[in-house]
């Protein structure tokens, strides 16, 4: 006869099986955090104080380009001048590398003797002399080995009130320097200036430069060659309008040329105003005629140049670049109220 089969009967109650699915949702939940920072490293947080390094060194003279990177990638085409021996040597003034040929060019007083150039890493720098354009007062050199990025020179003036950074090399630590600087002014050349300037920038200073030191705008184009001091607190600079004409002419080789000698006459440049209700115009008056040239029969001392070319004269428009075309030069005069055109073979 079979035995009944017997069932066992488990009895639990709700509070029970409450607790026993909570303890299991708890383990799930803790073994997913657990397994989330094993698969996932933590990324380390960035403090405050190192976001605020980073602005502090992205000090820059334009929103484009930090005035480091400027340097960085400029300095090397900037040379000191030297004359004398190799261990002490006597200190022109600053050279920059200005075409792919190696030309550099300085402001500097004429000097005899071997010139040499220095570098960074105080290395002597041979330079074969090319000659001095006296009609701007720049003074050419070409290196004769190796070869140094050039810096490009701009293809307009600075405007007043822009903010260049200078550029030049430490005499003694040989070490590149650079310095903010604002143009100022614009103002007329003075007596015993070049004959080929007509204007000049004026630069605020906060120490005594080295000729030559160049001023770059924001890209790193040439704006400027530091010319001296215009007094304690100002310096000139030679814009760049009129180191590309200097440039033109070497390339051309018209070096030595005086366009003013060439025609026969000179002018000195002016501020003027016939009275207190008209506006201060620029002017440029025939001063000097050279006696038996075609000048000096058909101009007159005081006639005041209008056109050249039929170009106006301005104060922007460089009387002695327009001066050296060849051929004819036609040019207008203000003479005695009135409007002569006359023509220089």
């Amino acid at each position: 006869m079979n035995q009944p089969q017997s069932n066992t009967v488990i009895r639990l109650s709700l509070r029970w099986v409450l607790v026993a699915l909570l303890a299991m949702l708890a383990v799930g939940i803790l073994g997913g955090m657990i397994g989330s920072q094993l698969n996932n490293p933590r990324t380390p947080l960035t403090r405050q104080q190192d976001q605020l390094v980073t602005t502090v060194q992205e000090v820059t003279i334009s929103p484009s380009k930090t005035s480091q990177t400027i340097v960085r990638d400029h300095e090397r085409s900037v040379l000191l001048l030297a004359q004398g021996s190799f261990a002490n040597p006597t200190i022109l003034g600053t050279a920059t590398v200005i075409t792919n040929d190696g030309l550099i060019t300085a402001f500097h007083p004429p000097v005899r003797g071997e010139v040499f150039a220095l570098d960074s890493g105080g290395n002597r720098v041979t330079l074969e002399a090319i000659g001095a354009d006296t009609l701007f007062g720049l003074t050419y050199y070409r290196i004769r080995d190796g070869v140094i990025a050039p810096l490009n020179i701009s293809e307009s003036d600075p405007a007043v009130g822009a903010e260049l950074l200078s550029l030049s090399r430490s005499p003694e630590s040989l070490q590149p320097e650079a310095e903010h600087h604002e143009l100022s002014e614009k103002t007329l050349a003075e007596t015993g200036d070049p004959v080929g300037w007509q204007q000049v920038g004026l630069i605020s200073i906060s120490e005594q430069n080295l000729a030559g030191t160049i001023l770059v705008d924001d890209t790193g184009a040439i704006s400027g060659i530091y010319t001296g001091p215009q007094s304690s607190e100002a310096g000139r600079i030679l814009l760049p309008s009129d180191i590309r004409a200097s440039l033109n002419r070497i390339a051309s080789g018209k070096r030595e040329e005086n366009p003013f000698a060439t025609r026969g006459f000179s002018v000195r440049s002016s501020f003027t105003s016939s009275d207190e209700s008209q506006p201060i115009v620029f002017t440029l008056t025939v001063d000097r005629l050279q006696p038996g040239t075609p000048a000096s029969e058909l101009l007159e001392v005081g006639d005041i140049l209008t056109a050249i070319q039929n170009q106006p004269v301005s104060f922007t428009n460089n009387a002695a670049s327009m001066l050296s075309i060849e051929g004819e030069l036609s040019l207008t005069v203000r003479r005695e109220g009135r409007e002569v055109v006359v023509t220089l073979p």
